[in-house]
């Protein structure tokens, strides 16, 4: 089985073109592996640029990122992203069948299989509800499915791709109860099996509170790292925003 990897950032600095400053600020954190946490702070922090790291989609212009102790500019692309399973907030949908869609990033998954993750997403009684099950076409963009259909599937397929490394961004900006109680439960499993290191970006904090840790960002730095509690104590952002959210 794969092994989930650790990911450090080391001295990172990163200023997009048409700004005056700095989006990230030579930033140092290291990730466990086999961990969760959630990187939090204010929108415009740097949160998501830290994610473009990862798969590579920005390179560091100053500093280094590395996965397992190696550079990530040393990690084949297609190797590297074979690695990493990503939820975006917009659900990607390919046009196409429910098993086209969720086979996107493995090809090699038999129905039964298929049939295992939709179940672990609690999208079976769609499954049931559809009278050609996983062979079904759904339409450009899933658009004969619900919002929260759409963000279950897309989960299924960020699953079934068995990366090592898990992002979710933004997962509970606009999730209906279902999904969000499916991804928390999908969430707590991983942390008892620890075969995925897991990344989320999020606002709802009270999501984090068994998260391994919390990173909080502000203008491109690291304002403070820890648990849940010690957070809540420590961080005045971090305390406000429980009460807010």
């Amino acid at each position: 089985t794969k092994q989930a990897p650790s990911i450090e950032f080391r001295n990172v600095s990163y200023q997009y073109l048409n700004r005056p400053n700095k989006t990230l600020k030579r930033l140092s954190f290291k990730i466990k592996a086999g961990s969760i946490v959630a990187l939090v702070g204010p929108s415009g922090a740097g949160k998501s640029t830290i994610i473009d790291f990862i798969p590579r989609l920005k390179v560091a212009q100053e500093g280094e990122v590395f996965i397992n102790g190696n550079n990530i500019i040393d990690i084949s692309l297609s190797s590297l992203r074979k690695s990493i399973g990503y939820l975006s907030q917009t659900p990607q949908i390919i046009n196409g069948t429910i098993k086209d869609h969720i086979s996107y990033g493995n090809k090699n998954l038999s129905d039964k299989e298929i049939l295992n993750y939709l179940i672990k997403v609690n999208c079976k009684d769609l499954v049931n509800r559809l009278k050609d099950g996983i062979y079904t076409n759904i339409g450009s963009h899933g658009s004969k499915l619900s919002g929260g259909e759409r963000q279950r599937l897309d989960l299924a397929r960020v699953l079934a791709k068995e990366s090592s490394i898990l992002i979710l961004d933004e997962p509970s900006s606009n999730l209906d109860l279902i999904t969000e109680k499916t991804i928390q439960k999908i969430i707590e499993e991983e942390k008892l099996e620890k075969k995925k290191t897991i990344i989320v970006i999020g606002h709802r904090l009270n999501w984090f509170k068994n998260f391994d840790n919390i990173i909080v960002m502000k203008d491109g730095k690291i304002e403070n790292t820890g648990n849940h509690n010690l957070l809540k104590n420590k961080n005045l952002w971090y305390k406000k925003a429980i009460n807010i959210l």
